[in-house]
């Protein structure tokens, strides 16, 4: 069994399993998480490339139907990325 307090940061199963317990429908598959809030792949929809948008499900607004916030993983990873060296680039002398 997991710690759902530290394991789910490295594990999408514990992810996944962790979003259940929050209320998450099965369509959404949660695969990152911060206090209760989850990105996830919008299994219902999905591009001409076979592509699920990311949306972004609060657990203090729960929603069946939330909000796409990235058309792909690819997006949301480019603007993590992007995110992360803007904060790297801002800490050098």
């Amino acid at each position: 069994m997991f710690d759902p307090n530290t394991d789910a940061y490295a594990s999408l199963e514990a992810t996944i399993e962790l979003g259940r317990n929050w209320g998450i429908p099965t369509y959404l598959v949660p695969f990152w998480h911060d206090e209760g809030n989850f990105y996830c792949f919008d299994t219902r929809n999905r591009s001409e490339f076979d592509e699920s948008p990311i949306v972004f499900w609060e657990h203090d607004a729960p929603s069946d139907n939330p909000g796409v916030t990235h058309e792909s993983f690819v997006d949301w990873l480019k603007e993590r990325l992007e995110q992360a060296w803007k904060r790297r680039q801002s800490k050098q002398p």
